[in-house]
Order: C-alpha cells, then sequence, then structure tokens
C-alpha cells in the first residue's frame, strides 16, 4: 500500500512540475507571448524561431527536466524496492503525467507544448537504451527534411520499435512508449494539416 501511495504522490508532483510552461514564462519576461509568434507554440523550436538557438536550448532543457526529475528520483529516494513491477510502474505513470502536465497545462488553460523535450527526459530516466535509436533517427530525418515535425514523428515511432527490443516482457514501459507516441502524434496534429498542404515550417 505504501509502494501505491508513493507512486500516487509521484504522479501527481509530476504533472505539476510537467505544467510549468517554460517557454511561455521566458519568453513572457522579455515581453513576447510566444504563443502569438511563429507556430503559437511554447516548445524551444518555437523559440528557436522567435529568439534564436541558444534560448531554444535552455527551454529544451528545461522542459527535458521536468521529464526526467520524477521518473528518475523514483529509482535513487522513493521505497519502491527492486521489484520492476514498482520501479517500472513509477516510471511509466509519472512520466507520462508530466507530459500531460506539460501538453495540457492548467496555467496556459489545458494547451501547451508537444511533449517531446519532456518525453525525451522520460526516456533518459526510464528507457535509456531506445535513445541510441531515436536520437539517430531524428538527425537523420532534421537534417534530410529540415522540417522538425517530421524528425519528431520519426524518432517517435523508432522509439515505440526500440523499447520493445531493448526492455522484452517490461509492459509498464511498453505502455509508456505506445502512449507517449500517441500523445506526441496528437498533438503534432497542426503540424500534419500543414505536411500534406506542403505549408509545414522549414528550418
Amino acid at each position: 500500500m505504501m509502494k501505491a501511495l508513493w507512486i500516487v504522490l509521484g504522479t501527481g508532483v509530476s504533472f505539476a512540475l510537467g505544467s510549468i510552461p517554460f517557454g511561455f514564462l521566458i519568453t513572457k519576461r522579455m515581453g513576447i507571448d510566444l504563443r502569438s509568434q511563429g507556430s503559437g507554440n511554447i516548445g524551444a523550436t518555437n523559440v528557436a524561431r522567435t529568439l534564436g538557438i541558444r534560448w531554444a536550448l535552455l527551454v529544451f532543457l528545461l522542459d527535458f527536466l521536468k521529464g526526467f526529475a520524477i521518473p528518475w528520483s523514483g529509482k535513487f529516494f522513493l521505497p519502491l524496492g527492486l521489484e520492476p513491477f514498482w520501479q517500472d510502474s513509477f516510471c511509466a505513470l509519472a512520466g507520462l503525467a508530466a507530459m500531460l502536465g506539460h501538453c495540457f497545462s492548467p496555467w496556459l488553460g489545458g494547451k501547451g507544448g508537444k511533449g517531446v523535450a519532456t518525453g525525451t527526459g522520460v526516456l533518459a530516466a526510464c528507457l535509456p537504451q531506445t535513445l541510441w535509436v531515436g536520437i539517430p533517427v531524428w538527425i537523420a530525418l532534421f537534417f534530410a527534411t529540415r522540417v522538425v515535425s517530421i524528425a519528431s514523428l520519426g524518432a517517435a515511432a523508432a522509439i515505440l520499435g526500440a523499447s520493445c527490443f531493448f526492455y522484452p516482457g517490461r509492459v509498464w514501459l511498453w505502455g509508456f512508449s505506445f502512449l507517449g507516441t500517441a500523445l506526441v502524434l496528437w498533438q503534432h496534429r497542426p503540424n500534419l494539416g500543414r505536411l500534406l498542404a506542403g505549408q509545414e515550417h522549414r528550418f
């Protein structure tokens, strides 16, 4: 029972942390409402278009840490034991909560980012081996197309397959990978529409 309570608590804290809209807050201090700039998204890609790469890297790092912090802490600081069931369930639920907080932030009226940077943080904490597949796929697709959305969606699909390969039998981790990929795809609906119309933004 105590382990289940820790999981519930960690999931709630992870959602709250994930809901902090760092991209919006940083640009707001500069007198810019990121939601009215470029694509209107609050993530690092739109920050790069609006303020440049330096600020985009800062936002990416902060969004990454939102997904990394609580799932990673569960491995070392919470009394979950060494059983894969408890560790994996904490990672999956806290990680998904962080992504949901980022994508549907209550501070922005239920709106938010795409979930890519925050999801990458969760992967680094819980499924790090999948990044050895996802990062090269993202880089290859980005330099081939110069379209961040194509790179992100391709990497998400590759990570979904890699999670089954690297973590056989880890059902909680598979569940996070599937739901995280579905969430990233859902958040990219406007991008998919622009891609089909040939109007997607390029770098």
